[in-house]
């Protein structure tokens, strides 16, 4: 998977590799337009694996729902976590389309107090958590709610512009 240096109005500001292999990574985006700033991370990590000797396609399926519903919920017991004033207002499945596919995941959303320079605005946090083969890619943004409208239009902008890992690349 590639990180360009845009995406839409986005600007990458930041990459972090978590694992040796590369195989573990966040990268970070801002959007500095001030009537709709967005703080955004992309991570993409190896997939949990789900083991399915022989088992009926319907059994391998429903594990692994179960696994991305577990994963799905270890993530949002770590937003709760770093931000502990954080309220939960909204939980959704989703379906991102790159190109002529369409993938289905799960969008979780938060109100918290966040720092957009030295100003703290009550603020959005979204999370987008999506499986693709053998990735995980997870999205975080944040962005004050006053922006919310055209805000989560660049959003938007961002989740159908940035492409994913094929099969071949896993």
């Amino acid at each position: 998977m590639s990180f360009p240096e845009n995406i839409g109005k986005f600007q990458r500001v930041q990459v972090t590799q978590y694992a040796p292999e590369e195989k573990d990574v966040g990268i970070g985006y801002n959007l500095y337009d001030p009537a709709s700033p967005v703080i955004a991370t992309v991570y993409v990590y190896p997939a949990p694996g789900v083991v399915s000797i022989g088992s009926p396609p319907d059994v391998a399926e429903t594990a692994k729902a179960l696994m991305f519903q577990g994963h799905l919920n270890a993530v949002k017991g770590e937003i709760m976590r770093a931000h502990p004033d954080a309220k939960l207002i909204s939980e959704n499945s989703v379906v991102v389309t790159l190109g002529a596919q369409s993938h289905k995941g799960k969008k979780v959303a938060y109100e918290f107090a966040y720092a957009f320079g030295p100003t703290l605005y009550e603020s959005i946090s979204q999370l987008y958590l999506f499986q693709n083969n053998d990735w995980m890619i997870k999205y975080r943004f944040t962005f004050p709610k006053v922006t919310a409208l055209a805000s989560e239009a660049a959003v938007m902008d961002f989740l159908n512009k940035l492409e994913w890992p094929t099969r071949g690349n896993s």
